[in-house]
């Protein structure tokens, strides 16, 4: 409990350590004495003298103006033509006077008809004279060149009397270096906050004639040529560059008696706020040291939003944090306007916003340490799912297309019903609205139909209903889906046979295990029994001991067998493979046998390449292969007959060892049975071994990678081995 107070303050701290950080580093300005009046006189003062030379010292005036005006031959033309062709003036005139005209000569009204017709007469004649006289055009476009001076004048006026009122603490004494004329304002021996001395040693107050909008102002209207203020051939009316030295400053008492000094008050204030806000972080980042806080402590597990998904959570990462910017950026602002009493509230935004950010990061940061990395996290996400499900729409491009195509069909139709309902269309409408719907409607019924089908047959097949296939209609994407879940009930079907087949081999194998254990074991426990009669003779109790050494040695090599294969099936058993020489390895192995063979009454016949065939295998392994094989054929050749053993190299360029023989048994049944473990050819087992030699001889051909075959044609029994060969 204790320490997770701590930690709680810890994140406190930090989080307003943090947020006076940013604040600071936005206003650095804010740390120095001059705040106050860098952002109240000064700020506009640049500004001031600027504007003072065009409007109070050195303003240009309207004789002057109106002297430098020209009219050009181009502006002669752009006037006359301004309404259009001479014959097309006179005919808009003349059609405008004459319906008036007409008007009052059908009243009787002669003093009207005389006052019109006085009218356009004088303006036709105007217009005549526009195309016939040039100094008639040149003196009307003049004074309206005149009317521009004079509009401009007036603005000049109007910003002069608004500088002297929005600065009424400004006094001056100036006098021009040229003319030597000075110009004065106030009282310049008043006290003042702040003195601007102008002087030829180190800076001159240099004042314009025109404004600096004067270009734009000249320029904006029908008329387009004015004299160039700095290259105007009348030097008189050109923008005239004056230079002045002399002291200007701000009247203490008269700054204190204006508006901008309860602006100067604010910041000041505000000046002293800002300090004693940095020095809270700083107070803040004392404790934090004394306390000895490390950065993991800021990391809290915040489990709050563990239930939202990871795109909503970095969404709501990015608004805090962009909440966060911009009330930081808002109370940074702040510090320079007006509008004190809005600080504390965006301050306490400011607080809420990095909270959220803080607590939403930490939670984000946990929710990773809880899935393992960021990309688990990934997951859990709606983005993800809209991936997931736009993949999953065109897994199926025919069951993507035909919803596409149905989709269509129905907004067709149903935008081509609303056109109806509206009053739109006709009858076209109408029909390409009942072919499309109707067609749209009778594809979805046949598919829904089909689909409802096979969700039925889906049901039985997974109630374990396997005799009845789904019915396949037409080549659709449900088509495709019938047939896979056909072939889907064929697998299962299969798989059931199989299931059923292993557990009848299974039954057999205890079986048979059982009774080949069992067979032995039944004559030692007899024998050893009648060993314990004191009356046996020698001789019957040494025929009794070999019995039984017969005996427990044939239960000793099955057992061994068992283990092996068991061994060699798991995988378990290692492999010592080196570079063999199949042709020698097989003789040597015929040899050994040629003489059981032999007893057996059975002719051998071996066809061996005439070149060596090598192969990388275990050497041991493949021997206990040929000689399981050869035992194999001596229990169960027919007497009599003739074993092939064959070794050639295939055409898939391996070695192929092949040993045919006749059987003395019927093989029926499934020939892919004799691999399994204690399956005999003879089932009444009559004949001595294991049952275990071809399983044995599989699992070493699977270990080496090969592969092994049993083919019967009636009574002739074949097994094949191939194994990769070496050079």
């Amino acid at each position: 409990m204790k320490n997770q107070k701590r930690q709680k303050i810890i994140v406190a701290l930090a989080v307003w350590v943090l947020i006076v950080a940013i604040v600071a580093l936005e206003r650095p300005d804010y740390f120095y004495d001059n705040i106050a009046s860098k952002y109240t006189y000064e700020h506009v003062m640049e500004d001031y003298l600027i504007d003072v030379g065009p409007l109070v010292l050195n303003p240009p005036t309207k004789e002057a103006m109106v002297r430098s005006i020209d009219v050009s031959t181009s502006e002669i033309d752009q006037y006359r033509y301004r309404y259009g062709s001479k014959e097309e003036q006179i005919a808009d005139i003349t059609l405008q006077y004459e319906e008036a005209i007409n008007e009052a000569n059908q009243n009787g009204n002669e003093a009207r008809k005389v006052q019109l017709t006085e009218e356009r007469d004088k303006k036709l004649q105007d217009i005549k004279k526009n195309f016939e006289d040039d100094e008639h055009v040149k003196k009307k476009i003049t004074k309206e060149k005149v009317k521009v001076v004079e509009s401009y004048l007036a603005q000049i006026e109007e910003q002069r009397t608004e500088l002297i009122n929005n600065f009424p603490y400004i006094s001056y004494s100036l006098k021009d270096v040229d003319t030597g004329e000075v110009k004065q304002l106030g009282d310049v021996e008043a006290k003042a906050i702040k003195k601007y001395n102008f002087n030829q040693e180190t800076q001159m107050l240099v004042a314009n004639t025109y404004a600096r909008n004067a270009e734009w102002v000249f320029q904006d209207g029908d008329y387009t040529y004015w004299p160039m203020l700095t290259e105007s051939k009348k030097r008189e009316a050109s923008n005239q560059t004056h230079y002045y030295k002399g002291v200007l400053l701000i009247d203490e008492n008269k700054f204190k008696a204006s508006n901008d000094y309860n602006t100067y008050r604010q910041v000041l204030m505000k000046h002293y706020v800002f300090l004693a806000f940095v020095a809270s972080g700083v107070i803040s980042l004392l404790i934090l040291l004394l306390m000895k806080a490390r950065l993991r402590e800021v990391y809290e597990r915040v489990t709050f939003f563990h239930q939202t998904k990871l795109d909503v959570h970095l969404a709501l990462i990015l608004a805090s944090g962009f909440g966060f910017m911009i009330s930081i950026s808002r109370v940074s602002n702040l510090l320079l306007l007006k509008q004190g009493s809005a600080l504390i509230p965006w301050l306490l935004i400011v607080i809420a916003t990095t909270t959220l950010l803080v607590a939403s990061v930490n939670s984000l940061i946990y929710r990773a340490e809880l899935k393992g990395n960021f990309f688990e996290l990934m997951k859990e996400s709606y983005l993800r799912q809209m991936l997931v499900a736009c993949y999953d729409i065109v897994l199926n491009r025919s069951l993507f297309l035909q919803t596409t195509l149905l989709l269509s069909c129905s907004f067709i139709g149903g935008m081509a019903a609303t056109t109806i309902l509206n009053g739109g269309g006709g009858m076209f409408i109408f029909f390409l609205c009942f072919i499309v719907g109707f067609s749209g409607f009778f594809l979805f019924l046949a598919r829904m139909g089909y689909l409802s089908r096979i969700v039925k047959d889906t049901e039985d097949l997974a109630a374990g209903k396997l005799n009845r296939p789904i019915a396949i209609k037409g080549r659709s994407v449900f088509a495709k889906h019938a047939q896979n879940l056909n072939e889907l009930r064929e697998g299962v079907r299969d798989s059931m046979n199989e299931q059923a087949k292993s557990e009848r081999l299974k039954t057999e194998l205890i079986t048979n295990v059982s009774h080949d254990l069992r067979t032995p074991l039944t004559s030692i426990i007899t024998y050893t029994e009648l060993l314990k009669n004191d009356n046996l003779t020698p001789e019957e109790r040494r025929s009794y001991v070999e019995v039984l050494d017969k005996k427990s040695e044939r239960l000793k090599i099955l057992i061994e067998d068992l283990f092996e294969v068991s061994k060699m099936a798991s995988g378990n058993m290692e492999l010592h493979k080196q570079r063999v020489d199949l042709m020698e390895l097989v003789t040597q192995v015929v040899g050994e046998h040629e003489e059981e063979l032999a007893e057996s009454n059975l002719e051998l016949r071996m066809t061996m390449p005439q070149a060596p065939i090598y192969a990388y295998v275990d050497g041991q392994k493949m021997w206990r292969l040929i000689d399981n094989l050869l035992i194999n054929v001596r229990k169960y050749a027919l007497a009599h007959t003739r074993v092939y053993v064959t070794l050639e190299e295939n055409e898939q360029g391996q070695a192929e060892l092949a040993i045919k023989n006749i059987a003395k048994y019927e093989i029926g049944g499934n020939v892919d049975e004799l691999f399994e473990r204690f399956k005999r050819a003879d089932k009444s087992r009559h004949t001595e071994g294991s049952g275990l030699g071809l399983a044995i001889a599989q699992s070493i051909v699977d270990m080496h990678g090969g592969k092994m075959n049993i083919a019967v044609d009636g009574d002739l029994f074949k097994v094949t081995v191939n194994i990769e060969k070496v050079r």
